[in-house]
């Protein structure tokens, strides 16, 4: 598969579970997204997290 048959392909989601990510999970997703390409090392993305009680 080809980069424009992924965009071509790719879908909007509009609905969500309701069941919370584990935070094993999260903690792997931020590990690697402190691995995306930034432009001159600024970082310019900030995550934030929320949690309903």
């Amino acid at each position: 598969m080809t980069v424009t048959d992924l965009i071509r392909s790719r879908s909007n989601i509009r609905s969500f579970k309701s069941e919370p990510i584990s935070e094993n999970d999260l903690l792997a997703w931020l590990e690697t997204a402190s691995y995306a390409p930034n432009h001159r090392f600024n970082e310019p993305w900030v995550p934030v997290l929320s949690k309903i009680f």
